[in-house]
């Protein structure tokens, strides 16, 4: 009686280690994916914000090189006209 009270005891203590070492291998799984994918957030963010300084140190040169461009942008951003030139403003609500 005893050693059957000796065997259940250690299939319960057995249990309880086992459910306690996969209680923290699943906390330490959730814990990497969480990283690996705040990681990839980072990653994408670090690489939408390179391709943006690219095409701000590119158009910085095309202001700094071309005057058309530089003439450009004033028109239209700024609504500049040269002397002598009309504006026309056609209404496209009819």
């Amino acid at each position: 009686m005893i050693r059957r009270i000796g065997q259940w005891l250690l299939i319960g203590v057995m249990l309880v280690a086992i459910g306690g070492i996969s209680g923290r291998v699943y906390l330490s799984w959730q814990n990497n994916h969480r990283e690996a994918s705040t990681t990839a957030q980072y990653q994408e963010h670090l690489d939408d914000t390179t391709q943006e300084v690219e095409d701000l140190k590119e158009e910085l040169d095309r202001l700094r090189t071309e005057d058309s461009y530089y003439e450009q942008l004033i028109r239209e951003e700024l609504g500049w006209v040269k002397d002598g030139e009309v504006i026309y403003i056609i209404d496209d609500k009819t």
